[in-house]
């Protein structure tokens, strides 16, 4: 039975997730910037974008994990490596068409249930493949400085509509000419699932001016 959430709820969740570790701790983990979530035959595939830190000379790295639902797929991310992956100051979630169009409120309410990630994440539909656009488009974005995307809509704003019976508009991505993620209009979700797309593409990056993702 599909859950129903008022937006009070959703308010209260946020405001009852963990906040971010402290000192050493946070330092000893891989932050993630970027999280892409698909669906490929049993399985669902995460790939994650680490952020780089000021303070030390490195570069983004990519991570990959698979599990048979969304919790072990997380818990398969974040020990990965032996820094664990930090999920806390996830900025953007992407949603390959697949899994939009087939676990679209199951996928979202994770985010509500288990705290991994922020309600206040940006959330977005990747034509065709998220892991793979992510992929595409990382090598490129090394060293550029994201900025807020005005097109932006949150986990929690889509959620609370969604599970009102309402149809939301999502900023959706492609690969551009240049091999990189880039704003392709809109994506259209109802309760259901992804619909289908509305809208023209648009010249604003998703990460702000001189950025296409970050």
């Amino acid at each position: 039975m599909q859950k129903k959430y008022s937006v009070l709820l959703l308010i209260l969740a946020l405001a009852a997730t963990s906040g971010l570790p402290h000192g050493r701790e946070l330092e000893e983990r891989q932050i993630i910037t970027a999280l892409c979530v698909d669906r490929f035959d049993a399985e669902i595939s995460l790939t994650a974008l680490t952020a780089v830190r000021a303070s030390e000379n490195e570069e983004p790295e990519l991570l990959a994990a698979q599990g048979f639902d969304m919790d072990s797929a997380i818990r398969s991310l974040q020990s990965a490596r032996a820094s664990q992956a930090y999920l806390g100051q996830t900025e953007k979630l992407l949603l390959g068409e697949g899994i939009a169009a087939s676990e679209l409120l199951k996928t979202l309410e994770y985010v509500l249930d288990h705290h991994d990630l922020r309600l206040d994440t940006l959330l977005y539909v990747v034509k065709g493949s998220a892991g793979e656009g992510l992929s595409a488009t990382a090598p490129t974005v090394s060293g550029e400085t994201p900025g807020r995307d005005e097109r932006g809509v949150s986990v929690a704003w889509a959620l609370s509509q969604l599970c009102e019976g309402r149809r939301v508009e999502i900023p959706a991505l492609a690969l551009g000419d240049k091999g990189s993620l880039e704003p392709a209009g809109w994506a259209v979700l109802a309760p259901s699932g992804l619909l289908g797309y509305t809208g023209k593409t648009v010249t604003a990056s998703v990460c702000g001016e001189g950025a296409r993702y970050g």
